[in-house]
């Protein structure tokens, strides 16, 4: 046996399961022993008081029917509001495709926090915009402070996620059977409902499971617009008994281990469907790109799709950027930038930006290269042990961002060194790494499926090795990809609220967190002008590392198209 393959069988899985286990199913089994475990001091001992405790009080029963509901109610209307979006998008012939599809986007950059506040003020009676603008005369009944209103802003948050999942979807159906339609007499609409969505059922179930699993872990709309009013969910309620004294960590942990079965469940059924699901009617390379024709329907839809971006998007951000700019809730008649010259002036505000800055920077970097050597594993070597690897990555995406954070501070005490990463920084990277592990391997298996083993290949036939084919050819030709996935790494580490909330300290505050606590406070102008600054802060590191990824490949033309003329002058002089 040679040592390539000893390595392979032997030392491998225990360099890549350990740290994973470490980093998922350690914080996993700590959850299940903090439900389990009683005591007081240095005394502990195992009991099911906790598990007693939690089915005797009255809210647990009506804390579930809330998580589950509000996640049914906002998937279905992600779905009403998203499916038409990719169709209209990938399918049918709007004018100004590409940003019509940017604007579809552009929700996924919105902090759900700044969101819910923002329609929040703009229903509220005593001081919301509606009010104002009309003088008092004037204000509906138009309360959100309610489940009907957490499942239209929740569902509002995650129609961008099913548009960003079914577009590639409806892209890859094959447009002759559309055309069989419309000669059987069915219009471009029916054929849509009868037709297209039937072709595209597994996608559907897979992103319809996804949104509902994310959906029961969502932290940052309930706690806005639910808890004020008593309205409590699964995360809500767990940091509700972890940050309200007397703090019960038991029962916590029993509610945690009482609906992750579930969760998990749920990421089960969605992994057997992306392997089972039937894509006959899905085109490959012989697809072709035609557009469906709707006629003068195209300029409605294309109204459609503007008006789904003022709502969504256009319009929390005009809310959020003219509350800033008041000097109380309500004072809308006198604007400036009092709150931002306070916000200058806060020192922990300084603190929060630059621990923002470096925790999302430095861990996006780590878990874009944590993400390509995992997906490197599963898409390219594909040793037996790799579906388990695979699972077992899949799974923070249903855990709650509260529950994640709580079992990694259980962990962490518990551990020996926990003093060199307890209340740093580090501890705070870890938790978001492990939080969006699976979104980053899922972004980076997207781009290397795509590139032919036959490159590779051709490498190492020419002698090259698998580590300088990997840095010398594939990693280049990933790098577009691998962009793409830092730069939806950062956004996602930077607004990161839920799973940092049980970990920060006053040295280790980041922006969300701070903006959370002004919230808590009920300083909405301050609130919003440090939003504000937050997606500002987003939006200039994206444009920066865009525009470094474009000088890049001027830079690379540049020097192929040099190294060409370089060769071809030397063959000339030789000749």
């Amino acid at each position: 046996m040679t040592p390539a393959k000893i390595f392979r069988l032997s030392v491998a899985p225990f360099v890549v399961l350990v740290p994973l286990l470490f980093l998922i199913g350690l914080p996993l089994a700590m959850i299940a022993l903090a439900s389990i475990r009683g005591g007081e001091g240095n005394v502990h001992h195992f009991t099911l008081q906790a598990w007693s405790d939690l089915f005797k009080t009255r809210w647990i029963w009506e804390t579930a029917f809330n998580t589950f509901g509000v996640a049914f109610v906002a998937t279905v209307i992600a779905f009403i509001v998203g499916t038409p979006l990719a169709w209209l998008i990938a399918r049918v012939n709007v004018p100004h495709r590409n940003l019509l599809n940017f604007l579809c986007l552009s929700p996924l950059f919105l902090s759900p926090l700044l969101s819910s506040v923002a329609w929040d003020m703009i229903g509220s009676r005593p001081t919301g915009i509606i009010n104002f603008l009309t003088g008092g005369l004037f204000q509906p009944e138009f309360r959100l402070r309610n489940f009907w209103g957490i499942s239209l802003i929740m569902g509002f948050y995650f129609s961008s996620y099913v548009f960003l999942y079914l577009w590639g979807a409806f892209r890859n159906v094959d447009p002759a059977i559309e055309e069989a339609a419309a000669i059987a007499g069915l219009g471009p609409f029916s054929t849509f409902l009868r037709i297209t969505v039937p072709t595209i059922l597994p996608a559907i179930a897979f992103v319809g499971l996804l949104i509902f699993v994310l959906a029961l872990g969502l932290f940052s709309i309930p706690a806005v617009l639910g808890w004020p009013e008593g309205f409590f969910v699964l995360s809500t309620r767990i940091f509700f008994l972890l940050s309200i004294p007397p703090v019960n960590w038991g029962m916590a942990g029993a509610m945690a281990v009482l609906f992750l079965p579930v969760i998990l469940f749920g990421i089960y059924l969605q992994r057997r469907l992306v392997r089972k699901g039937d894509f006959t009617l899905v085109s490959g390379k012989s697809a072709r790109n035609i557009r469906i024709e709707i006629g003068r329907w195209r300029w409605p839809a294309t109204a459609f799709i503007w008006f789904y971006w003022f709502i969504v998007a256009g319009l929390p951000t005009i809310v959020m950027a003219v509350i800033s700019m008041t000097a109380y809730a309500g004072a809308y008649a006198k604007l400036s930038f009092l709150q931002y010259h306070k916000l200058l002036e806060y020192e922990l505000f300084h603190k929060a930006v630059q621990n923002s800055l470096i925790t999302s920077i430095l861990g996006a970097t780590l878990a874009v290269v944590i993400s390509l050597g995992l997906s490197y594993l599963i898409q390219r070597l594909r040793p037996r042990w790799s579906p388990f690897v695979e699972y077992l990555v899949s799974v923070p995406l249903g855990i709650p961002g509260v529950v994640l954070g709580a079992a990694l501070l259980w962990t962490w005490l518990a551990l020996p060194l926990s003093s060199l990463v307890y209340g740093s920084l580090a501890m705070i990277i870890i938790a978001c790494i492990t939080q969006f592990l699976t979104t980053g391997v899922r972004s980076v298996s997207a781009v290397l499926v795509q590139i032919g083993r036959d490159v590779e290949e051709s490498a190492w036939v020419s002698g090259a090795t698998r580590m300088t084919t990997i840095r010398r050819i594939l990693v280049p030709m990933l790098l577009p990809g691998l962009q793409s996935g830092w730069i939806l790494m950062f956004i996602l580490f930077f607004r990161e609220l839920s799973a940092v909330l049980l970990l920060w300290s006053s040295r280790t505050i980041t922006l969300p967190v701070l903006t959370f606590e002004i919230w808590r406070e009920g300083s909405y102008p301050r609130l919003a002008a440090a939003g504000m600054v937050e997606t500002i802060l987003i939006g200039s590191v994206v444009l920066l590392v865009l525009l470094l990824g474009s000088l890049w490949q001027v830079f690379n033309r540049f020097r192929s198209r040099h190294g060409l003329q370089q060769r071809a002058f030397q063959e000339s002089v030789s000749d």
